[in-house]
């Protein structure tokens, strides 16, 4: 009997780790360039957003390292499960 090897994946939290991954890598850098080739003016009311506040305050920006840390917390369990079925394998 052959053992059939399925691998489940949360695709839900490959399409967060993408979009993290998009605004980690500079997709604040490229908003501007668009907007501004394209003559479109909802840029300025939102542009705040994609920047660090110098001291206090909240923005967008502030929440893609936390997405990124909310990524690894998440798949953790699943890498160390999907391991753990493959040393016991190993050893049958």
């Amino acid at each position: 009997m052959t053992q059939v090897s399925t691998t489940q994946r949360l695709y839900s939290l490959d399409a967060l780790r993408g979009f993290d991954m998009f605004w980690i890598m500079g997709a604040e850098e490229i908003r501007p360039h668009a907007c501004q080739s394209h003559r479109l003016v909802v840029y300025g009311g939102d542009s705040n957003q994609l920047t660090h506040p110098e001291w206090h305050g909240f923005h967008f920006y502030d929440l893609i390292f936390r997405c990124f840390l909310f990524c690894a917390g998440v798949a953790t369990p699943y890498s160390v499960d999907a391991n753990l079925r493959k040393a016991r394998q190993g050893r049958n």
